[in-house]
């Protein structure tokens, strides 16, 4: 019986209370395919059931013909044609108006299903099939006698393209009859609007319609139910749809499938060390967002491996806002704080001043994200060995950019968060955006020193088919370049109505994929079939994603789970690509994201040239560049590539931080300097108004336009140290060959003796007329003690002086 049709009774009932079986072609539905009116009949199949209450009347009434005479045989027929008429004239009336119930579409999709568990996940002959799920009123009236029926297509699918094809058809599209045999559909009864009903359908294995030719089903439910009105048609009010395969153990090819379980998300960090767009982030990360149910999922896998790949970027801002820690290691927050950029830092301010400062101004810590982090870890750990680049960074970026800086600080931040997160260092695996990359992006990658592993879209690899297998060695201008190709499709979800990415729907698209799969392998392959399923991106598992039993459900004779590490290393290693890689239809590129702007890439290298000044200036070492480098690989990363105007602000402020910070270290001094000979000393001033200890060198130096005189040479102390809010003083020792004026400039220097900041120009000046003044002095000493000898001299030697003789005594 295709179905009941009742008036506001239990349609088992009859008005009496006695028990009413029709038979009614199996096929009766309505489809969408058919006439707006019309009802379809599918052939003259019936449900098998015990005889019917119109049939043995029939039966009697033929008994009575033949033994009675022809008036008492007419007036019992009319007897009970009246009887009859009056037992069945509840459902005649509703069964009349079922066809223009059926073309109004005033009540469809009135009731909203949901498929939440399917079991077993593949048909076994002789094993029942079981549906659960739930109902909800999503209409402002309540329904009554709410009942879901078991729909399931008759013939499979076999090909790939029949797959997909169904997948794309319209929600409504029919594919199968209702299985309406007793005990076969779920009774929920009333149900009021908004209120929800669980299900459970089970249909013994006999009862399926189904042809036993191997292949993929597509199965469903549908519910009708009764109107306020009284009215019930044969209309479905709601429906879902999945597909169950069936396979020949005997025919089919094993196929070891790697999935990989990827962690990313949208990281947008500011130059404070906060994040942009917290909302969406903390929200995937909470106990119904997208990012929690996928680590909760990976984490049901138990013994079944799965490659886990996360975003170090995701995990590092999860960490920071779970924690309520925000910047680079050591602080500089008197410069990178939350304080407003436009109020300078004033000088003399402690860092714990500054810390409290900070402190009072972050965003509260986010336990939801730092349980999120936790969870994540132990994922990551119990299914070891892969990370992403930070941030996911684009390749076809640093191919167009061809800057081999930009690379060794992406490597850098890799590193750095690898061993800070997961402790320990990892693989890498390239997942670029839908699997695309441009020829100059493959080489970029075929010339790295350690260029990780690649996934492609099959879509790269012209010519390629599912029986080839996902490890491949492809030719670049360079080298060869080992890859994997996943096909889209083996993650593509389920066909509508419904959530087509919901856990179950993935699970069962993945199980008919691989089904078709091994099947139509070719004979002359030996061997197990590789394929490589990746998560979609973004991808949620939704509310019923623990019901699904995902991982139980792999349990079947054709599928072998593996891991990608176990995929690269299976013998005899990746097949030789023949082929030219890359798309051969550029419209097939559009949407995809693009290469980062000029402008980002130009901010990113600026920044990674001040950081490393940065870095000698504070003491801050890799950790310090190691976070910067960080900003580096998040301008350019594939999440952000399809929103560039936001990263591009985001860097470029950065930047614009890391030149303030250099300049918190400022030097001071006199605008003109006269020395009262060719040597002497003057004095500069040196303040720090970062909240860390510099250390630094002053740096003086004629400038190249100076031409009046030789070039002065200058001395100063070697490297010194300015404590935080502090300042002092350095002597700067002066020597000029020639008097006159000289043009030079101070700069201060970082410890390894690169200069930075605005150097202070100042003029040098050494006066003649000093020269002179000592030439005379000197002179005139000479001549004063020249005098002061001959006089003395002269007195020795005056003439009629004798010794010994006394005048006047002659």
């Amino acid at each position: 019986m295709s179905q009941w049709l009742h008036h506001g009774r239990d349609p088992d009932q009859l008005g009496n209370g006695s028990p009413l079986q029709v038979a009614e072609p199996a096929a009766t539905v309505v489809d969408s395919r058919v006439g707006r009116g019309q009802v379809r009949h599918d052939g003259p199949s019936y449900a098998r059931s015990k005889p019917s209450l119109p049939s043995r009347i029939r039966r009697d009434l033929y008994h009575d013909r033949v033994t009675a005479g022809l008036k008492r045989r007419r007036l019992r027929a009319v007897l009970a044609v009246v009887s009859l008429a009056a037992l069945l004239q509840p459902l005649v009336v509703p069964f009349a108006a079922a066809a223009p119930a059926a073309t109004s579409g005033r009540n469809k999709d009135s009731l909203r299903m949901t498929l939440t568990s399917i079991e077993p996940s593949a048909l076994r002959p002789g094993r029942p099939l079981t549906l659960k799920g739930r109902v909800t009123n999503t209409s402002p009236e309540p329904w009554r006698a709410v009942q879901v029926y078991l729909v399931m297509s008759p013939s499979p699918l076999t090909t790939h393209d029949e797959l997909a094809a169904t997948n794309d058809s319209p929600a409504g599209s029919y594919f199968g009859d209702r299985v309406t045999e007793i005990g076969t559909f779920a009774r929920l009864g009333r149900l009021s609007p908004d209120e929800q009903n669980a299900f459970r359908v089970k249909v013994p294995w006999k009862s399926l319609p189904i042809s036993g030719v191997p292949g993929v089903y597509t199965v469903g439910a549908q519910v009708l139910a009764t109107d306020v009105d009284g009215t019930r048609t044969g209309e479905a009010l709601g429906r879902t749809r999945t597909y169950v395969p069936l396979a020949d153990p005997a025919k089919a090819r094993p196929v070891e499938v790697a999935m990989i379980w990827r962690l990313g998300a949208q990281v947008l960090r500011r130059r404070d060390g906060t994040y942009a767009r917290t909302a969406a982030l903390t929200s995937s990360m909470a106990s119904d967002g997208a990012l929690r149910r996928l680590v909760g999922l990976g984490s049901a896998a138990g013994s079944v491996p799965i490659t886990v790949v996360p975003d170090l970027a995701v995990l590092d801002a999860a960490r920071d806002i779970g924690s309520g820690r925000y910047g680079p290691p050591g602080g500089l927050v008197n410069r990178i704080g939350l304080a407003d950029e436009a109020t300078p830092a004033a000088a003399g301010s402690s860092g714990t001043a500054a810390a409290r400062e900070r402190q009072s101004g972050a965003p509260d810590p986010d336990p939801a994200s730092a349980t999120w982090f936790e969870d994540a870890r132990t994922l990551v750990a119990d299914h070891p060995g892969w990370t992403t680049t930070y941030g996911e960074a684009s390749v076809d970026t640093l191919a167009a950019v061809g800057s081999q800086p930009l690379s060794t600080s992406i490597a850098l931040a890799t590193r750095a968060a690898q061993r800070r997160l997961l402790d320990r260092k990892s693989k890498i695996l390239h997942l670029p955006d839908a699997g695309i990359l441009s020829t100059e992006g493959l080489d970029q990658l075929a010339a790295a020193k350690t260029p990780g592993t690649t996934v492609l879209s099959p879509r790269m690899l012209p010519g390629w088919d599912s029986p080839d297998g996902a490890p491949q060695r492809i030719e670049t201008a360079s080298e060869p370049l080992d890859v994997v190709v996943a096909d889209p499709t083996l993650a593509a979800g389920g066909p509508a109505p419904g959530e087509p990415l919901s856990a179950l729907q993935v699970r069962q698209r993945l199980l008919a994929e691989t089904a078709l799969l091994a099947a139509q392998a070719p004979s002359r392959r030996t061997g197990p079939i590789s394929a490589t399923f990746v998560t979609p991106d973004g991808w949620n598992p939704g509310p019923d994603w623990a019901s699904a039993n995902f991982f139980e459900g792999l349990d079947v004779p054709w599928l072998k789970p593996v891991s990608l590490g176990n995929q690269l290393r299976d013998e005899p290693g990746p097949a030789r690509y023949r082929g030219n890689p890359g798309v051969p239809d550029e419209s097939e590129l559009s949407g995809l994201a693009e290469v980062a702007p000029a402008e980002t890439t130009a901010a990113a290298l600026q920044l990674r040239r001040r950081v490393r000044l940065l870095a000698s200036l504070v003491g801050g070492g890799r950790d310090l560049q190691a976070w910067y480098a960080s900003a580096v690989a998040l301008a350019i990363s594939e999440s952000t590539l399809r929103d560039p105007g936001v990263q591009q602000r985001l860097i470029q402020s950065v930047a614009a931080r890391v030149t303030q910070l250099l300049r918190g270290v400022r030097l001071t001094g006199p605008s003109f300097v006269t020395l009262s000979s060719s040597r002497g000393s003057f004095p500069l001033t040196v303040t720090n108004e970062l909240d860390r200890t510099v250390t630094i060198s002053v740096q003086v130096q004629t400038m190249p336009a100076a031409s009046t005189s030789d070039r002065a040479r200058f001395e100063t102390a070697g490297q010194f140290t300015v404590a935080p809010g502090q300042r002092d003083t350095v002597s700067v020792e002066a020597r000029v060959e020639q008097p006159g004026v000289t043009s030079a400039a101070a700069s201060v220097a970082t410890a390894d003796g690169r200069p930075f900041g605005a150097p202070l120009a100042f003029s040098l000046r050494t006066s003649v007329v000093g020269v002179v003044i000592w030439g005379i002095l000197g002179i005139a000493c000479a001549v004063l003690v020249l005098a002061m000898v001959r006089r003395l001299l002269g007195r020795g030697r005056q003439p009629g002086t004798q010794a010994g003789t006394q005048p006047g005594m002659q």
